[in-house]
């Protein structure tokens, strides 16, 4: 119940005016940072508290890390709150609302290919968003929380 309860102050905080408009005012990386320290704490908090995924234990700074990044890679390929997705809808890159774009997984990849990386070609822009990198950072996850992976059994 004190989790429900905290979940629900969380909600009320972090969806204030004066949050929101912060949040706003920040960069892709900037509130990708914010938000996955907010994440973080949640995830080691809980796995101090002995969560399990999937028969799993996290138990470990470096696997909820790794739990983190995978969070982070699913959440690349299945947000829907970036620049491409504006573009195949309304025909422009222009007209989102910085919250949307600076404080989503995929908004940040997208930003840091796009913008930061000057691969202005959007298909290759969308590749390496929604593919390449999601692979890679799946992989460095899963060797934070597995151990050494092994290719063959």
């Amino acid at each position: 119940m004190k989790l429900a309860v905290l979940i629900g102050f969380v909600g009320y905080l972090f969806n204030s005016k004066t949050w929101l408009l912060f949040l706003n005012g920040l960069n892709p990386i900037q509130g990708t940072i914010v938000y996955y320290v907010i994440v973080y704490a949640g995830l080691y908090g809980l796995a101090k508290l002995g969560l399990t995924i999937f028969g799993f234990k996290i138990s470990t700074a470096d696997q909820t890390f790794g739990l983190l990044m995978l969070n982070f890679a699913f959440h690349v390929t299945t947000n829907w709150a970036n620049p491409w997705v504006q573009y195949v809808t309304t025909g422009s890159l222009r007209g989102m609302s910085n919250v949307l774009v600076n404080n989503s997984e995929d908004g940040l990849v997208w930003y840091v290919v796009y913008t930061l990386g000057g691969i202005t070609n959007l298909f290759w822009a969308r590749i390496l968003t929604f593919t390449v990198i999601p692979v890679l950072i799946s992989v460095v996850a899963l060797y934070l929380i597995k151990g050494k992976p092994v290719l063959v059994p």
